[in-house]
């Protein structure tokens, strides 16, 4: 049973994958207007799995080229920070630190 749930749960993450870089940036969407802020902070937030994607496909882009400017840079550095601080998790990492050491408080004699 553990082999069958691992199996869908590889297959809905591969579909997930596939969707995201459906909206990757380097497509012909926009073409009429720049990419803009929201556009920036999805195409950061996707930018591991778009990595991974651009080095097997010619089309596909981490970054869209045809955007506003500051506005999408801005939305693009939120995303990745979001998309990539999510997989790093230095929470977890801090959390762990702290438990190992403890914290010994020394009162001042009279």
């Amino acid at each position: 049973m553990a082999g069958k749930s691992r199996t869908l749960v590889a297959g809905a993450l591969a579909g997930v994958a596939l969707l995201a870089v459906g909206c990757a940036a380097g497509s012909d969407r926009f073409v009429a207007g720049p990419a803009g802020f929201w556009a920036g902070l999805w195409h950061g937030f996707i930018l591991c799995i778009t990595f991974i994607v651009s080095l097997f496909v010619d089309s596909v882009r981490i970054y869209e080229l045809r955007n506003t400017g500051h506005l999408y840079d801005l939305g693009f550095v939120l995303g990745a920070l979001v998309g990539v601080g999510g997989l790093l998790n230095p929470r977890k990492r801090w959390r762990a630190c702290c438990r190992r050491h403890t914290v010994v408080t020394i009162s001042p004699e009279v």
